[in-house]
C-alpha cells in the first residue's frame, strides 16, 4: 500500500480580501495598491 500523501489548501482570495483592509493603504511607486499582497505574504 503507498504512504498517504497530505493536501494543503490555503483560502488565499479571503486571505488577500482581509489583508487588504486590515492594512493601513500601502502603495507601490505608480499608485498600485500592494496592502493585500504585503499581509497576504506576512
Amino acid at each position: 500500500m503507498p504512504p498517504e500523501e497530505t493536501l494543503l489548501l490555503i483560502d488565499g482570495h479571503a486571505a488577500a480580501y482581509r489583508a487588504f483592509y486590515a492594512i493601513r493603504d500601502l502603495t507601490a511607486p505608480d499608485g498600485t495598491p500592494t496592502n493585500a499582497i504585503f499581509g497576504f505574504v506576512k
